[in-house]
Parts: structure tokens; sequence; C-alpha cells
């Protein structure tokens, strides 16, 4: 086989690949996991269901190729700006959540890939879990460990936990619409820098505050 022939083949074969993600995604948007089957994946990208086989090997591997598509370009990023971060401001708080929090609040303007996430979340555990925790496992740890360099007097589960709260308020910000009983300003949805006040002013906040309104509320 000549050098342009593989070369055709290979294009080929990158070609059904895109479809049948770009379909499958489509699909996961519109109906879930469960309208995302193999012969309907197949059907709206215009290939033979051993083309779907073939390239991701089950439905579950589907899945996960379609999530990681939209996942991992905003992890990289992440990762790159903590490194920016801990190089330019070490020891701060707000510059490690800027790198955590900005990209994802950035990717917002994506339709498709903000409702993918929100489609996803609405997915039963033992479907979401396992593919959302091989992709944020390093995430995860990475933050972790430099918000704990900032605050080395907090245990790495207080860390965790506060992480927790933050990717909370982020998710509910950007996947969903603001509640019209909530009563927005005319400016519409909450900006970056009021999400990334909150979120620090909860990493800075201590456990006494925390107990002491505890005991205010009682």
């Amino acid at each position: 086989m000549s050098i342009q022939a593989l070369r055709k083949a290979s294009d080929e074969i990158f070609d059904t690949r895109s479809k049948l993600l770009n379909a499958a995604e489509e699909l996961l948007i519109e109906s879930g996991f469960a309208g995302m089957s193999a012969r309907a994946t197949a059907k709206s990208a215009g290939v033979n269901i051993a083309a779907m086989r073939y390239h991701f090997g089950s439905k579950q591997g589907l899945f996960e190729a379609v999530v990681k598509g939209r996942i991992a370009p905003v992890n990289a990023q992440r990762l790159r700006r903590l490194t920016v971060a801990e190089a330019e401001h070490p020891g701060s708080v707000q510059a490690v959540l800027d790198a955590f929090l900005w990209p994802v609040f950035q990717a917002q303007s994506d339709t498709a890939a903000r409702l993918l996430m929100a489609r996803v979340m609405a997915e039963p555990a033992e479907i979401a879990d396992p593919v959302l925790a091989s992709l944020f496992e390093e995430v995860v740890t990475q933050f972790t460990q430099a918000l704990h360099r900032c605050l080395p007097d907090y245990s790495p589960s207080i860390i965790a936990h506060k992480l927790l709260f933050g990717v909370g308020a982020m998710s509910f910000t950007v996947l969903n619409s603001i509640p019209s009983h909530f009563k927005m300003s005319s400016n519409g949805n909450p900006s970056f820098q009021e999400l990334l006040a909150f979120c620090v002013g909860g990493f800075l906040a201590s456990l006494e505050d925390a107990q002491n309104l505890s005991q205010r509320s009682t």
C-alpha cells in the first residue's frame, strides 16, 4: 500500500471516530446515557455499528471518550494555570482558586459543553462516577496539595472539603440558569470575580469562625 493510500485510510478512520463522538454527544445531551445506544449512535453518525465497537469497545467506553473530550482540555488548562499561579503568586489562595475556577467559567459560553456536563452530572452514580473519578483525580490532587501549601494549618481533608464546596458553587453558577426567585439584578448572572471572591472567603474562613456561627444560630 502506498503512503498516499495509508494516509487516506488513516483519515477515514479518524473521520469515522469523530462522527461517532459528535453523534454520541448529541444523543447524550438530548436523551442521556440510556438514549445513547450503540445502534442509535451508529445510525446518527452514518456508520456501521461495528465501527463503534472497534473504536470504543463498549457503550461505556464511548461515554468516557465523549466526556473526556470536553473535560480533558479544561483540566489541562487548569494545571498549566496552576503552575503559573504558584510561580508568580506563591502562597496565594486566590491565585490557586483562580487557576481552578476560570477555565470552567470561561467554557460556559460553549453551549454544547455546558449542556453535556449538566447531563453527565444528572446520570446515575454507577455510570458517571467511574469516568469522573478517572478524569478529575489528578486535578483534585494537584489543587488540594497546592491549597494545603497556602494553608498549612488546615488538614488535607479540610482542604478537600472546602474545594468540594467551591466545586458546588461553581457548578451551580455555570451549569444552571439562575432561578427567577433569586431576584437577580438586571446585570444578569454572577460574574467570575463574585464567584472567586465567594470561594476565597470560604477558604480563608477558619473552623473557629464556623463553630461560632453555628453556636449563634442555635
